[in-house]
């Protein structure tokens, strides 16, 4: 039933931010007719990709154009009505966000057929000021519009077009640079192990959070002037209390099943007995191999190749 959110009309539901297990899901599925091609015919796959990209951000325009909608939601001119018509048409449905995924599915590509790129410190200097733009961009372009100014009807266009394209732009190429070796104090920031245990808390910590906040604005018995320093304190709050009830959650229904499901399938798994294959898949100890003919390979441990005498080799064909 919850594959039917992207495309249901009723967005009465009980989990209404579940649309994006739905949306992943039905994305997942549909990424096959671009990954085969990858597969097979690599330009002809690339082009497909870019293709999805254009045509994602031309519905967008077309929808926002069509439903006068705005360029985003904006909360400053709160009006349900006009929120829950850009929840059906730009928000909950697949077609907006084919963009942001196909920009995914590229990055993969690039560091699984060239794990060891290396840039020139000039393309890498333009590369991250291009990334900050597309980032700062997407933050604080609508700021005007929240601040109660007139929407200019091109601007609102292609902010709607192009802000989620531009936003996964700058995060893939924070990504490649760290997988590659090359994201400097960002890449130490987020190799910090403190994310490792907040990382396996972050689904859960998704699904809670909307309740979270509705029981705190269900309780509000006074009116609240809203401002930065009440938002900032309100966002604090929110984030520790959802994530220490993510704890909670986790601890007493993902780890047991997660246990219960490695428990069951142990026996089918002929590496388990060998310690050397059974290693730690962080993220830090893991490196994109392929062969001499950049095909494309899996992620394989290091660690584990070395113990077995093998080196740069890679094990396996998607």
């Amino acid at each position: 039933m919850s594959q039917k959110k992207g495309f249901n009309e009723d967005l009465s539901q009980c989990l209404t931010h579940a649309w994006y297990i739905a949306t992943d899901l039905q994305l997942y599925i549909a990424a096959i007719l671009i990954l085969l091609p990858i597969l097979r015919w690599p330009k002809v796959g690339i082009s497909l990709t870019v293709l999805a990209i254009i045509v994602s951000q031309i519905s967008i325009g077309v929808q926002t154009y069509v439903q006068d909608l705005d360029p985003t939601m904006l909360f400053v001119r709160f009006n349900p009505a006009d929120i829950t018509r850009h929840w059906k048409y730009l928000y909950f449905t697949p077609l907006p966000h084919i963009a942001p995924y196909c920009v995914g599915i590229l990055a993969g590509y690039l560091l699984v057929t060239r794990p060891n790129l290396k840039m020139p410190a000039a393309a890498q200097i333009i590369g991250w000021i291009a990334a900050f733009i597309c980032c700062f961009s997407t933050l604080y372009g609508a700021h005007n519009w929240n601040s109660g100014k007139e929407i200019n009807f091109a601007a609102g266009i292609l902010y709607a077009s192009f802000h989620r394209t531009a936003w996964s732009i700058g995060i893939t190429w924070m990504i490649v640079c760290c997988a590659t070796g090359q994201g400097g104090v960002i890449n130490y920031i987020l190799s910090w192990k403190i994310f490792i245990p907040l990382g396996r808390l972050t689904f859960i910590a998704y699904l809670i959070h909307p309740y979270i906040q509705q029981k705190f604005m269900g309780n509000l018995r006074h009116i609240f002037e809203m401002d930065h320093f009440f938002m900032v304190w309100i966002f604090i709050g929110d984030l520790w209390v959802s994530y220490a009830t993510a704890f909670a959650g986790s601890m007493l229904v993902e780890a047991p099943m997660m246990q219960l499901e490695k428990t069951i399938f142990r026996s089918g798994n002929k590496n388990a007995q060998n310690p050397s294959l059974n290693r730690s898949n962080s993220i830090l100890k893991q490196t994109l191999t392929s062969e001499k003919n950049a095909k494309i390979a899996i992620i394989a441990d290091m660690d584990s190749v070395k113990s077995l005498g093998i080196d740069n080799v890679s094990h396996s064909k998607l």
